[in-house]
């Protein structure tokens, strides 16, 4: 059975068979990737420190 957290690691540096069989390309998604988690976690933060009802359950 495989460990979550590796396979989501894996996924997160591009260290999966699909990466792999990227070649060099496996670099731009990887980088593509992060990316989009950094610029979500942005936008997430932006809109909870300007609209008080995010602040709240």
């Amino acid at each position: 059975m495989a460990n979550p957290f590796t396979d989501f690691w894996s996924f997160v540096i591009g260290n999966t068979e699909d990466h792999n069989a990227l070649g060099s390309w496996k670099y731009l998604f990887v980088a593509l990737f992060l990316v989009l988690i950094v610029s979500s976690i942005a936008i997430a933060i932006k809109n909870w420190q300007e609209d008080p009802s995010q602040r709240h359950g």
